[in-house]
């Protein structure tokens, strides 16, 4: 076999490679991004926004009030509803104790004292 069609055999096959290479590159860089937008929308959906944490920090210090009336409370709530039922968990720390609260976040309604729910999935 001439030498010239070895070298012309050679370059097809390297320029193949090549080509291969940066088409498997485009895909998995597609692929890793749609699952990175998919990962952020999820998240997004369920993360809270300010106005709606400040609501439902207002709802716990007011429970904390009436309850511990006179007591100093810190409050501290997730940004979070992980059932979609318009409360998130909230800790009232008071006089030493911790109180698990769900607090509502889209209007006045309050709080109420969480309940332990037992999954079975």
């Amino acid at each position: 076999m001439p030498l010239s069609i070895y070298r012309m055999r050679r370059e097809v096959q390297m320029s193949s490679t090549k080509s291969g290479i940066s088409t498997m590159f485009i895909f998995f860089f597609f692929v890793i991004m749609m699952m990175s937008g998919i990962a952020f929308l999820a998240s997004y959906k369920s993360n809270l926004g300010t106005q709606q944490i400040y609501n439902a920090e207002d709802n716990a210090t007011n429970w904390a009030h009436k309850m511990y009336p006179g007591k100093d409370a810190t409050i501290s709530c997730i940004r979070r509803d992980s059932d979609n039922n318009y409360y998130v968990s909230c800790s009232v720390f008071v006089d030493g104790n911790i109180i698990a609260l769900e607090c509502t976040y889209n209007d006045d309604s309050g709080c109420k004292i969480a309940q332990p729910i037992l999954r079975t999935e």
